[in-house]
């Protein structure tokens, strides 16, 4: 639903007193989601490399468990690493296409740059949904990581 106070797309052009001011506040919260996005691919890294140990070791029977006890680590460690990966596999960074960009070359100015704002806000808001999905699912393999972790250290215990 549009905002009460928002030009529609077939308003005809008219100055925007705070358009400048508007577009320099996009411009920060888009990288503001671009750093979370690459602190989220370091940790997407971190987590993959430690699931991949921990398979690793598990398969090689260094560790104590045998039988269903290896099965569960094994199932629980490719399963983080397998959210982890699947998290790196979406990224979040959606283009404007140059090509379109063309149309705005007859617009004034001003309604050029609102309209490639308004690309660019619907842009954000759909990489916004990728991230959350994406943070989804580095939350779920780090519980899984965990999970692993505790059964190998009570595998070890026991």
């Amino acid at each position: 639903m549009p905002e009460p106070n928002a030009p529609s797309e077939h308003s005809p052009p008219q100055k925007y007193a705070s358009l400048e001011l508007v577009l320099e506040e996009f411009h920060l919260d888009a990288k503001t989601q671009q750093d979370r996005a690459a602190q989220l691919d370091a940790r997407g890294g971190v987590l993959i490399g430690f699931a991949g140990v921990l398979v690793g070791l598990i398969a090689r029977g260094t560790t104590p468990p045998s039988g269903l006890q290896q099965a569960a680590l094994v199932c629980a460690a490719a399963a983080a690493a397998a959210a982890a990966v699947g998290a790196l596999w979406r990224q979040a960074s959606s283009t404007l296409d140059p090509l379109r960009l063309r149309a705005y070359m007859a617009a004034t100015e001003e309604h050029a740059r609102l309209r490639i704002l308004d690309t660019r806000i619907s842009l954000y808001l759909q990489d916004q949904k990728r991230l959350r999905l994406r943070f989804a699912m580095v939350g779920s393999a780090s519980a899984l990581l965990m999970a692993a972790l505790i059964l190998l250290c009570l595998a070890a215990v026991r």
